[in-house]
Parts: C-alpha cells; sequence; structure tokens
C-alpha cells in the first residue's frame, strides 16, 4: 500500500525479523498498534511502555498472552516519528488513514 507505515523489528525470542504494520487508528487513541503475521504489540503514548505477544496476531491474542517487553528507546523513537509522520493523512472524524 502506497501510505502504509512498515517497520522491522526483531526482539524478545524472534528467530527472526517481521515487517511490522503501524496502526494509529485516532489522534485520541492511548497506544500505536504493531500487527505483523504472527505477532502483535502496543506502545503506550504516554508511558512508552511496550505490551507484546508472538502467540496470534489479533487483540484477544494480545489480552491473552501479551506481556510487558523491553524495547530500546532508539526503535520506540522510530516508532513514534513514523506515527507523528502518519498524522498529516488526519481525517475531519479524527481518525489516521494511513492505508
Amino acid at each position: 500500500m502506497f501510505n502504509t507505515k512498515h517497520i522491522e523489528l526483531k526482539f524478545g525470542r524472534m528467530r527472526k525479523a517481521q515487517d511490522f504494520v503501524l496502526y494509529p487508528y485516532k489522534e485520541s487513541d492511548e497506544f500505536i498498534t504493531l500487527q505483523s503475521d504472527k505477532s502483535i504489540g502496543i506502545l503506550y503514548k504516554e508511558t512508552r511502555k511496550f505490551v507484546f505477544t508472538n502467540k496470534g496476531s489479533y487483540f484477544h491474542h494480545l489480552s491473552l498472552y501479551g506481556q510487558e517487553t523491553e524495547l530500546a528507546d532508539e526503535i520506540k523513537d522510530q516508532i513514534f516519528s513514523l506515527y507523528n509522520d502518519s498524522k498529516k493523512y488526519l481525517n475531519n472524524d479524527g481518525k489516521i488513514t494511513i492505508m
């Protein structure tokens, strides 16, 4: 997709890097969602806490298996940079369309 924001990450017990899609749905959301084919994580905007699971790629997997995971500040900064870049696609209803 043309405006989709991606980031390739490898951390925790992952064998190889995965391509994650960034999903900032609304400016008012408390977190930024990162989702790959096999994993899902959320990065809280205010606290910068990262919750992640590689036991599935949907929110119910995150609620069942998600754990706070270490993520380097440089990577968090890059995620926030991609998020801030996506704000130029902000719609009148407050949703951000990046796809």
